[in-house]
């Protein structure tokens, strides 16, 4: 009953240990649970780990599409009444890093959803599609002309620059002499140390601007972040700058984990 469930709630917020697991205390009361919280925001693997196959859902949303495998979301689709799905499925798709290699031949089954590479993927070829048509995010328009033709048909809706092309406003591109790319490193140092340069120069020209750094790799993040942590022994002028609770932090990502931010 609804009283029950209160009471099993509030027991349990006032102990002190010997808590009982969440999946447990969702199952014991997840009428209430979902009377209190409607909306359950959760990655695909806590809903497998967390909720038990009897809480229901009206409508179960994914973000980042591209970036979930459809074996992962298999466990939070089958809990809801409707599907929807978000993506770009011109973005990355998830790494297989942590998988083992699996040969798709032995598979039994010839529709087995390893056959795509994300949820987003597999749900394109069933689902009726919406575009978004308005790019907002691109403070210059230059900074989304590139995928805008090439990518998306020159279908989205972009807004102009008051301001006008020119040194650190839109793109810039930076040729680095004797930048190699090592095998053995799998690392471009040349261009590591140009970057870390770089960095302070963009801090000491335009104070008032946040920064990111993104790498086309781990390894070179790595390089990058090393070398960055050596500049910053024999440069302390710029030490505020780094203060990681800031609004909006300075980082170094590669990319893969850059994507949605």
């Amino acid at each position: 009953s609804p009283g029950c469930a209160v009471a099993e709630l509030l027991n349990e917020g006032g102990k002190k240990r010997r808590l009982k697991p969440i999946r447990t205390l969702l199952s014991t009361i997840k009428e209430l649970a979902q009377n209190l919280k409607p909306c359950f925001l959760m990655s695909p693997l806590s809903v497998s780990t967390f909720l038990t196959p009897d809480i229901k859902f009206d409508v179960v949303v994914f973000d980042e599409a591209s970036q979930i495998f459809p074996q992962d979301a298999i466990g939070a689709i089958y809990r809801a009444k409707q599907l929807i799905v978000v993506g770009d499925s011109k973005q990355m798709p998830p790494s297989n890093f942590f998988n083992s290699v699996v040969d798709v031949e032995e598979l039994e089954n010839d529709d087995d959803v390893v056959d795509f590479e994300s949820i987003l993927d597999m749900c394109s070829t069933v689902l009726p599609q919406l575009r978004l048509k308005w790019h907002y995010r691109s403070r210059y328009e230059r900074l989304i002309d590139f995928s805008n033709k090439n990518f998306y048909d020159a279908e989205l809706v972009t807004f102009p620059s008051s301001k006008v092309d020119r040194e650190g406003i839109g793109v810039d591109f930076k040729y680095v002499e004797g930048g190699v790319f090592d095998r053995n490193s799998r690392t471009n140092r040349a261009e590591a140390e140009y970057i870390v340069d770089l960095v302070f120069q963009n801090i000491r020209s335009y104070t008032d601007r946040s920064l990111g750094v993104v790498a086309f790799s781990i390894a070179q993040q790595d390089l990058i972040e090393r070398l960055l942590a050596k500049k910053r022994l024999q440069d302390t002028s710029c030490e505020e700058f780094f203060r990681t609770d800031k609004e909006e932090p300075f980082f170094v990502k590669n990319l893969e984990t850059v994507q949605g931010d």
